[in-house]
C-alpha cells in the first residue's frame, strides 16, 4: 500500500471542475472540517491518508487506519439554486455503487440515507454538510469514507454493525487512485444532472440499489421510533414506511436499523 499521489489521480480525471483543485494531506483532523474552513472553489477536493478526528453522521467517529481508506471531501458551489443535502447524499451513493461495479465488479447496495453495503456489510459512508454565509447557502461538502485495504482483524470490536473493505470483497487488485478519480468523474456527471433537473431519474436509480426496500425496518428519531416495512423513497429523498396499522409514514431524518440486526 502506497501513499496517495495527487498527480496520479489528476491524470485520470475527465472533469471540468471537480477535482481540478486537489489538496492531499498525509494526516488531517477531518477532511470535511478542512473543506468547510478552507476550500471555497466549486469542485475543490481534499484527500487524506489518515484522519484523527474523522466524523460520521450524528456525531459518530469514523475509524480509518493510516493508508488503508479513501478519505475525501468535495466542495460544491452551485451558481443558481441547489439540490437538498438529502438528494445530494442519495446521488453520491449511486455514484459510488456505479464506480465499484465498473472498476472492481463489486455489486454494492445502499442503506438509507448514506451507507454503502456489500453483502450487508458497511464498506463506505457519506457525510453531506452545508456551510452558510449569513442566511444563504455558501457551499456544500460531500465527505466520503471508504474502507479499502483493511483486513477483518483491523476493525474495532465495538462496532455495532458488520463492516468490510473492498479488498476483502474482491480478488481484483484495488488501486485507490483509480477509484478516487472515477468517483470524481462520475460525481460531476451526476451533479450536472441534478442541476439540470433530473432528480427523479437519480432517485429511481437509488431505489434499484436499496438494500432494505420491502423489508422490515426500525427508524430511530431521538425518542420517537418508527417501525414498519420500508415501502419506497419519495422525490424529496424521504423514506416511506408502512407501520403495522397500515399507516404511511414519511421519514426524512433518523437512524435506520434493519430488524435482523436489531
Amino acid at each position: 500500500m502506497t501513499s496517495l499521489n495527487s498527480d496520479i489521480i489528476s491524470a485520470h480525471l475527465r472533469t471540468k471542475s471537480i477535482g481540478r483543485s486537489l489538496e492531499f494531506f498525509p494526516e488531517i483532523d477531518s477532511t470535511n472540517s478542512y473543506a468547510k474552513q478552507h476550500l471555497n472553489t466549486h469542485g475543490a477536493v481534499v484527500l487524506a491518508d489518515y484522519q484523527f478526528a474523522g466524523r460520521g453522521r450524528q456525531g459518530r467517529s469514523w475509524v480509518s487506519p493510516k493508508g488503508q481508506s479513501i478519505l475525501m471531501s468535495v466542495v460544491l458551489k452551485p451558481e443558481k439554486g441547489h439540490p437538498s443535502l438529502q438528494i445530494i447524499t442519495l446521488a453520491a451513493a449511486v455514484v459510488i455503487i456505479d464506480v465499484l461495479k465498473g472498476t472492481l465488479g463489486i455489486r454494492a447496495q445502499v442503506k438509507w440515507p448514506n451507507d454503502i453495503l456489500i453483502h450487508g456489510k458497511k464498506v463506505c459512508g457519506i457525510l453531506t454538510e452545508s456551510a452558510l454565509q449569513g442566511d444563504q447557502m455558501h457551499k456544500i461538502i460531500i465527505g466520503i469514507g471508504c474502507n479499502v485495504y483493511q483486513t477483518s482483524n483491523q476493525f474495532p470490536g465495538y462496532l455495532k454493525y458488520p463492516v468490510t473493505s473492498l479488498s476483502l470483497e474482491t480478488e481484483t487488485p484495488v488501486d485507490r487512485h483509480l477509484i478516487i478519480a472515477e468517483i470524481l468523474n462520475q460525481l460531476e456527471i451526476m451533479y450536472d444532472s441534478l442541476i439540470a433537473g433530473e432528480r427523479a431519474a437519480i432517485i429511481d436509480r437509488w431505489r434499484q440499489h436499496c438494500f432494505h426496500l420491502g423489508k422490515p425496518v426500525r427508524v430511530i428519531q431521538g425518542e420517537n421510533v418508527v417501525v414498519g416495512n420500508c415501502m419506497n423513497i419519495n422525490e424529496e429523498g424521504a423514506l416511506i414506511v408502512e407501520d403495522a396499522r397500515g399507516k404511511i409514514i414519511p421519514v426524512s431524518s433518523g437512524e435506520i436499523h434493519l430488524e435482523q440486526f436489531v
